[in-house]
């Protein structure tokens, strides 16, 4: 390396340090904040609560059916017993996000559960106590924040950090920790992959971007950094609630709502669309992806980061929906890829520039969060139903402790 290399490398490293410095102390970017509040009293002992999987549903998702919340007192967290690798969390809050849906199919590309194994989901929280193999180690230490995507869903979370290869430090001096669940987590940074890393070509100015399940987490994010782009977005969601909220929130330039009774999908394509679409960012596979392929520009892209349409219909390995218009491809000279985050996040350039991007964004007011966040541990559940169906706006967050902050 170079002398002239090695100090832009050093600068870029200073450049990332000072944004999330600035992200730090800037003024709270404005945010969209749904709650939902239940009632709850504070119990005398400490009750440890966790979600255990009771079945693997074959169609849709049944909160009461599926998963199983199982709740004992204790006397003391000391007396939890740790060995020697295993560090006890405190966790704070996690974020629903669709792929932990996939974790209760068999064969699933990501981790598939069994009856009687914890539910595990993408959380924070802090150490509480450590095991003695930990005791004169800087690493997890007690007062430290943690994150996993495989968190184990309970309230005290005890960790083995060698046996999980998703846990890992929440770096000290983070803007706020609660963003590493949203604009800074998996919303943020799957939003900026799909849009600038996964294509040979992202999109530019002036060109026609689509997004499906455009009112969820990493929807909402790749909204507004294709409008920081300068391009034309449109956005699909289902029903008039979310067509309206981004229209009057994210300034979309059209909204497809496919729940519509009065026009299909198909026209409102044709409608909003008029000169093709360049560039599909895809949420939701199924008949969505099949009406985009008929829509697509010569040259078009479209990148595939789900299927969630796919996910609830007990289909998803053994007989998906799959698109039947794939020679739109060539006739049009066309591409379709997809990614894993996984895969991004194991390529630490491209990381880097993602969080510079939307640091430095998110600093300027350009990028906002939006979350509608579930009280209590007791709401997991529920609240993995209620992302399934689409009854919720923006990143969906379970606030265990009550600590989060839009």
């Amino acid at each position: 390396m170079t002398p002239r290399i090695e100090l832009l490398f050093l600068l870029v490293v200073v450049v990332g340090l000072f944004a999330t410095t600035w992200a730090a102390s800037r003024p709270a970017t404005p945010s969209a904040t749904t709650k939902t509040t239940s009632s709850t009293t504070t119990p005398k002992k400490t009750v440890l609560s966790k979600w255990l999987v009771k079945n693997l549903p074959d169609g849709p998702f049944k909160s009461e059916r599926d998963l199983e919340l199982k709740t004992e007192e204790i006397e003391d967290i000391d007396s939890i017993p740790l060995e020697p690798d295993q560090i006890l969390v405190k966790v704070e809050a996690y974020s629903i996000d669709a792929y932990v849906r996939t974790l209760l199919i068999k064969n699933s590309f990501h981790m598939s559960l069994q009856p009687g194994d914890p539910m595990r989901g993408n959380g924070y929280g802090t150490v509480i106590r450590r095991g003695s193999n930990y005791k004169n180690k800087k690493p997890f230490s007690v007062g430290s924040r943690v994150i996993s995507a495989m968190l184990p869903v309970t309230n005290l979370a005890i960790i083995e950090p060698k046996a999980d290869p998703f846990f890992g430090p929440l770096p000290a001096g983070f803007t706020s920790p609660c963003r590493s669940l949203d604009i800074l987590g998996v919303s943020g940074i799957s939003a900026y992959m799909g849009l600038f890393e996964a294509t040979h070509k992202p999109p530019k100015r002036g060109e026609t971007v689509v997004i499906s399940a455009a009112a969820g987490g990493v929807g909402i994010c790749a909204i507004q950094m294709a409008k920081i782009m300068g391009c034309k977005v449109v956005g699909i969601v289902g029903g008039p609630t979310k067509a309206a909220f981004l229209k009057s929130e994210l300034g979309v330039d059209a909204v497809i709502d496919y729940k519509d009774p009065s026009k299909t999908l198909e026209e409102q394509l044709a409608e909003t669309c008029p000169e093709g679409v360049d560039f599909f960012f895809d949420n939701v596979g199924g008949a969505t992806l099949d009406a985009l392929l008929d829509k697509i520009n010569i040259g078009g892209r479209i990148i595939v980061c789900g299927a969630v349409s796919q996910y609830d219909s007990g289909k998803l390995y053994s007989d998906p929906f799959g698109p039947t218009k794939y020679l739109k491809l060539a006739e049009r000279s066309a591409s379709m890829s997809g990614f894993v985050l996984g895969h991004m996040m194991a390529r630490p350039w491209k990381v880097m520039k993602a969080m510079r991007f939307i640091l430095w964004n998110y600093w300027r007011g350009y990028l906002k969060t939006v979350v509608q966040i579930e009280d209590g541990i007791d709401s997991f559940g529920p609240a993995l139903e209620k992302l399934v169906n689409g009854q919720h706006t923006g990143r969906l967050i379970v606030d265990v402790t009550g600590g989060f902050v839009p």
